[in-house]
């Protein structure tokens, strides 16, 4: 959270002072594009992190479900599947997401104002990533796929959500509108691909296993099993509510999708 804060603040005073910006509408402006910039930046390290370590376990034992979730593997492996996998990389990377998250919940809430489903993202994540990080029971075999992999489809949004800005810029240059438009199918064919397709397994799995351990094992220690219970139950929710803002961006960007493709047909008529 710290780094994302200075990383913001220094991307903030340089767009102030090489734009000059006085007014408080400049200003807001030059805050909304550092908040972009710096999520790009923790996207890319985030994406390139999680889809380096999904490839390299999958090369080097394909039947480990990293990359590929496997309903067999779960079933046969379900206590290694909820307790397995302490490995400080995986951890880190949690930890990381907590941060991030932590950072961006407060900024998106009170000065970019970002749309609601996304400040539910932010509190969804801290719940799921705070379980995988500091808990024995984090389901951590998913970490590098949802918290690393996940984010790549995330690096092209961040330039069109940038566009959108300068909307007149955008349509005076024909060149801006094509790479605009690449990014937009860019990002629906990374979304649908990642998210939907390689992450409907995981999804499924994840959710499973944390209401298997919520359910079976005797979660907690030192006489609060309870909160160690509550805990989890937190978790188990925002499994829910994630997979279901997943669903539902998906179905805007097939819609977006849709609506890009009309003309083209009109056209061919």
């Amino acid at each position: 959270a710290i780094c994302c804060t200075i990383a913001q603040i220094v991307v903030y005073t340089t767009l102030v002072r090489h734009r000059q910006a006085k007014a408080s509408d400049e200003k807001l402006h030059c805050l909304k594009t550092s908040h972009q910039a710096t999520n790009a930046l923790m996207n890319v390290v985030f994406g390139l992190c999680g889809t380096y370590i999904c490839l390299t376990f999958h090369f080097q034992n394909p039947d480990e479900p990293i990359l590929l979730a496997s309903t067999n593997y779960y079933q046969d492996n379900i206590a290694h599947h909820v307790l397995g996998y302490e490995s400080f990389t995986f951890i880190v990377l949690a930890a990381m997401q907590v941060g991030y998250n932590l950072w961006n919940l407060p900024v998106g809430l009170f000065l970019v104002n970002e749309p609601l489903t996304m400040i539910f993202h932010h509190i969804f994540v801290i719940f799921t990533c705070s379980y995988s990080g500091y808990t024995s029971y984090g389901s951590r075999i998913h970490v590098p796929f949802f918290l690393g992999m996940y984010e790549i489809s995330s690096v092209p949004l961040a330039y069109v959500n940038y566009l959108r800005d300068y909307k007149d810029w955008v349509k005076a240059n024909k060149n801006i509108q094509v790479v605009q438009d690449v990014c937009k199918l860019l990002f629906a064919l990374l979304f649908l691909g990642i998210r939907i397709i390689l992450g409907s397994p995981h999804i499924h799995n994840i959710i499973s296993a944390t209401y298997w351990a919520l359910t079976t094992l005797e979660i907690g220690s030192d006489g609060f099993p309870f909160l160690g219970a509550m805990w989890m139950g937190f978790a188990l929710l925002s499994h829910c509510g994630l997979a279901a803002l997943q669903y539902y961006w998906a179905f805007l960007i097939i819609k977006g999708l849709y609506r890009m493709a009309a003309p083209l047909k009109s056209k061919a008529l």
